[in-house]
């Protein structure tokens, strides 16, 4: 008996390690394949990082353009108010400020107003300080656009003023696109 105990401990020995003798190496699979599966989930949260870079940074830009915009609907406010006049103020109600495109890199003769300015020289004084509030901003190639919108039918009148920028640094014209650019409307009384 314990022969046949003794032999049948050695044909189990060998049907064991026949059984298991195939998966050699299978350790070092399974450990390739996590690897695999955690480079896939790394490359997945670098890919959220940058879109959160990316979203965080034209978020700001679009503050600034807020901000910039809301400057020119000031002055364009203030410029119409600056009298009670109506023809110191007819200049503006008929949309002289509608032909304002300035981009980073222009420039503008500033004209004096220490004395105070005509509606014309104003809208110039404005333009200016505008350029300077663009040109000093963080807006890759900042723009700002100000357009006039004459009254038809029962929609009055009024000035829509752009602030665009180069959202993906390529180097392309800068138009107004969901991606790159804030807008504001102003109606004047």
């Amino acid at each position: 008996m314990d022969m046949n105990l003794t032999a049948r401990r050695r044909r189990l020995a060998r049907e064991f390690s026949s059984a298991f003798g195939s998966q050699r190496g299978s350790g070092l699979i399974e450990v390739m394949v996590s690897l695999l599966i955690l480079s896939i989930g790394l490359l997945g949260m670098l890919s959220l990082q940058a879109n959160g870079i990316n979203g965080s940074q034209r978020a700001s830009f679009v503050t600034e353009a807020q901000l910039i915009a809301q400057d020119m609907v000031d002055r364009i406010i203030a410029t119409t108010n600056v009298s009670s006049s109506p023809v110191a103020n007819i200049d503006i109600r008929t949309g002289s400020y509608g032909d304002i495109d300035i981009k980073t890199g222009d420039s503008i003769a500033d004209p004096s107003c220490d004395a105070g300015c005509a509606p014309a020289e104003a809208k110039v004084y404005n333009e200016d300080e505008w350029l300077q509030l663009v040109t000093d901003s963080s807006l890759p190639r900042g723009r700002g656009v100000v357009l006039w919108t004459a009254a038809a039918g029962a929609v009055p009148a009024f000035y829509g003023v752009q602030v665009m920028w180069d959202q993906e640094r390529d180097g392309t014209a800068v138009t107004c696109t969901i991606n790159n650019c804030f807008q504001m409307e102003v109606r004047l009384p």
